[in-house]
């Protein structure tokens, strides 16, 4: 090791050198909701290993915020005519290496300008919560400035906010801002602080916290010194002594699992000092408690071959390209997946693989983890900050090859990405609703265009966008007709629930889908049955006034929960008691219509007492661990009925059912939606796939007041062509996609005239920018759902043949929006929408 000592001379040369540096202009996206960049200066001492993709402290407006440097100037003549004397100053650049690498700030920056939303909103959520640090700002009193202080309170009798805060800064010496603004109006103290630093009171220390969730740990149990082997015990604690004297120190509940003995045996054994219990922190294990044995290779079919050869050709040519595997329910997609999955890790490169909800979807995930272990890294929303940080940073570091995980997983830091598989693409939880908004399978897309890389959408029900793509030739169609082991589909059966009505009384369960579960437990074989409605009644109605009982912040109808005796609002969860009496008439006489998953649970488990049936869906397993016990048990033969809504439809595979039933999808086909009939078209499809995946053949049975809608007509007969050339008529007609861009310009606020005001001010703004009349602009409407969370809502459509017409328009009304001081935060423009509800 060589040590350079520096004398005074030469340390004043080196300051000198960089005082002379001339300083960078750095473009930061902030992570607030406003489009674009901002351009701060960066002193030429943090200028040190300066790259795109660092974070840095800035100041904004009263704020510091964390940004991300996404690029640097030397010269600020070349990117803006703003006076430099107005340019800030950064405040510190937080990251000695860049934590967002090129290719997630290409993609980001792609889908900020598709979206029209903000990038830096778009980079937080590409980093694992745990990084989303925290700037805390402390107010230091100077210690020489105390006692000016005290001499001016002494002038200021009379209470007011500024004695107020100064008498707490003398009292307490430094406090956080952002304990002041818990107590005092923000912008009054932001104006008084300014005041005090002016008078040289005070001082302001930014400090830049990361705030991880705290680390797993895991207690273990040993022997102390004080254990005194002629001290008379009981059995149960004679065989802890014994068990920790033969292994020294054993993990809380592997000890109980040995021993057999309750915790409470240890606890008094902790009591009296035989024992210590000691916390300590463990690794994450990503394979989770449970590990998967080892899967065999599996025979690939005929059509799998045929699938896998034109992916494999595609990932040797290392060029980008787009695959549509459309494969029946039951078809072997996975094991085509995994095999793409084999080449591209022989290719040395990486594979991302997206699902919708990892729980829901647990085949797939578990079959990676027992073919590739170690390699697979997974991210989904159930991991705490420090896990999913933990797994980011093992990804980022190389050692995890394969990545599973649901819509963010898009932003995986993968190096040298050759595969990206999406599984269930038409699956709408791709779809993030809140800010930032984006489709993680069109940014999949989207990032395989910049790693030259493979992707594959999967699906049984492919989203017509998709397949119109693939006719289209933008994707290559690959197909797989048949089931693996020759194995047949499901029959189906289209119960006319009019006839029903007619014959057996307005019944939920007909006698059809009775006998038929009856058949079936007789054969002791499992069935599904689907209702797409959580609660137990859909509604209370008055008979004597006529009226629904409302949720107070929407114009929805309150649905009625059995199990906790209320109505309860699914969107905002406002919640009240089950009342004896309507609201506004006070009549007692209250009708709870329609069913839910509830009443339907409650129903079969009168009809069928003996068997073990389970219900699925949000109420019944608000835990992950709750789902996956019950879908472990479903598999292991321990429930013989699930009864759920559209979570049963999800790409389970369980070989012993062969009945599913469908009580009703009636209420998807009558949503104000253009994608309602698609949307019952592939729920009716999954579920149906759902039976007959072991030896014998499946039966379902579909309930319906519309069994010649188009929908269920062809989901019976298992025809998606022939579903997709009905839907495209419509579709065309009315210019929806795939036949054109779409955009859905919804405006919120609390009261209604203002909504409307801007409604309108806004609806000019898109008729001003579209003068050419290359896009078609609706007129204001209420949006269905009329009123949400206590706002009003209203919606103009704006469609194109052409997206980039429809986007330039919109980027022109956006900015005569601003200039006009349209209230911009009241609009919420959503490109793509994935509904119109």
């Amino acid at each position: 090791m060589m040590i350079f000592f520096l004398d005074a001379n030469t340390i004043i040369l080196l300051m000198s050198e960089i005082q002379s540096k001339p300083p960078f202009y750095i473009d930061v996206a902030l992570p607030v909701p406003i489009r674009g960049t901002f351009i701060y200066r960066l002193p030429a001492e943090s200028q040190s290993a300066l790259m795109p993709g660092l974070r840095v402290l800035v100041p904004f407006g009263t704020r510091r915020l964390i940004g991300y440097i996404v690029a640097y100037h030397d010269r600020i003549e070349d990117i803006c005519d703003v006076s430099v004397d107005s340019i800030k100053d950064a405040i510190k650049v937080l990251d000695n290496e860049p934590l967002v690498n090129e290719e997630i700030l290409k993609l980001t920056k792609w889908a900020a300008d598709y979206y029209l939303t903000s990038w830096g909103e778009l980079l937080k959520a590409s980093l694992p919560a745990g990084l989303n640090s925290k700037v805390e700002r402390m107010i230091v009193v100077n210690d020489q400035s105390i006692e000016e202080i005290r001499q001016f309170l002494e002038k200021k009798p009379n209470e007011n906010p500024e004695t107020k805060v100064l008498r707490i800064l003398l009292e307490e010496k430094k406090i956080y801002l952002e304990q002041l603004y818990s107590e005092f109006n923000q912008r009054k103290i932001n104006k008084l602080i300014a005041e005090f630093q002016k008078n040289g009171w005070i001082e302001i220390l930014t400090n830049v916290s990361r705030s991880f969730a705290k680390a797993r740990t895991k207690k273990f149990v040993r022997l102390t010194k004080l254990y005194d082997e002629s001290v008379k015990l009981t059995a149960a604690q004679q065989r802890i002594i014994s068990t920790l004297l033969n292994f020294g120190e054993l993990s809380y509940t592997d000890l109980m699992e040995q021993t057999g003995v309750s915790a409470s045996v240890i606890k008094t054994l902790e009591k009296k000092g035989f024992l210590e219990i000691v916390a300590r922190e463990v690794p994450r294990d990503s394979f989770g408690e449970e590990r998967f044995e080892s899967i065999q290779d599996i025979a690939l079919t005929e059509a799998q071959v045929c699938a896998f050869n034109e992916i494999k050709n595609a990932l040797e040519r290392e060029a980008y390209r787009t695959f549509l595997l459309h494969g029946v329910t039951g078809s072997g997609k996975t094991a085509v997946y995994v095999a793409a999955i084999r080449e591209a890790i022989k290719l040395n490169r990486t594979s991302l693989v997206l699902v919708p909800e990892i729980a829901l979807t647990p085949r797939l995930s578990e079959y990676l983890l027992a073919t590739f272990g170690p390699e697979v890294a997974i991210l989904h929303s159930s991991l705490t900050a420090r896990e999913r940080f933990d797994e980011w940073q093992r990804i980022r570091a190389g050692k995890a090859k394969i990545v599973i995980g649901t819509r963010s997983a898009i932003f995986a830091p993968l190096k040298r990405l050759g595969l990206i598989i999406v599984d269930e693409e038409h699956d709408s939880s791709y779809r993030q609703q809140d800010l930032p908004p984006y489709n993680a399978r069109d940014l999949a897309i989207v990032r395989g265009k910049i790693a030259n890389a493979i992707v594959i959408l999967g699906s049984a029900t492919p989203s017509l966008e998709s397949f119109h793509n693939a006719k289209a030739g933008k994707y290559t169609y690959l197909h797989l007709p048949e089931r693996v082991q020759n194995r047949s589909l499901a029959d189906v059966e289209v119960i006319d629930m009019r006839k029903v009505f007619e014959q057996e009384g307005k019944v939920v369960i007909s006698q059809r889908l009775i006998s038929a579960i009856k058949e079936n437990a007789a054969r002791r074989e499992q069935s599904i049955i689907l209702i797409n409605r959580r609660g137990f009644s859909q509604f209370v109605l008055c008979l004597r006034c006529g009226e629904a009982i409302r949720c107070k912040n929407c114009d929805i109808t309150l649905t009625y929960h059995k199990k906790n005796n209320s109505l309860n609002c699914h969107y905002c969860n406002f919640q009240i008691p089950k009342p004896s009496a309507c609201p506004l008439c006070r009549s007692e006489k209250l009708n709870f219509i329609g069913e839910g998953t509830e009443k339907v649970e409650e129903l079969l488990r009168r009809y069928f007492s003996n068997l073990r049936i389970e219900r699925l869906d949000r109420d019944a397993v608000q835990k992950r661990e709750t789902l996956e016990l019950i879908l472990r048990d479903f598999a292991d033969g321990k429930i013989d009925m699930l009864v759920g809504t559209q979570m049963v439809s999800k790409g389970h595979d369980f070989p012993k059912v062969t009945l599913v039933g469908v009580i009703s999808v009636d209420n998807i086909l009558a949503l104000p939606d253009f994608r309602a009939s698609e949307k019952a078209f592939q729920l009716l499809t999954q579920v149906a796939g759902r039976a007959g995946r072991g030896e014998r053949k499946g039966l379902v049975i579909i309930q319906t007041f519309h069994p010649e809608h188009y929908s269920i007509k062809f989901a019976s007969e298992q025809n998606y062509e022939k579903f997709y050339q009905k839907e495209s008529e419509f579709r065309k007609k009315l210019l929806y996609p795939p036949f054109s861009a779409l955009a859905c310009v919804l405006i919120q606020h609390r009261d209604y005239k203002h909504a409307f005001k801007t409604a309108l001010d806004f609806k000019q703004c898109l008729d001003e920018a579209n003068k050419q009349k290359h896009v078609k602009v609706m007129d204001i409407s209420l949006a269905p759902i009329a009123r949400l969370k206590g706002k009003y809502r209203l919606q103009i459509l704006v469609k194109s043949k052409s997206r980039r017409d429809l986007h330039q328009m919109m980027e022109l009304a956006i900015a005569k929006a601003q200039e006009l001081r349209c209230d911009l935060r009241s609009i919420n423009i959503e490109i793509d929408p994935a509904t119109l509800i």
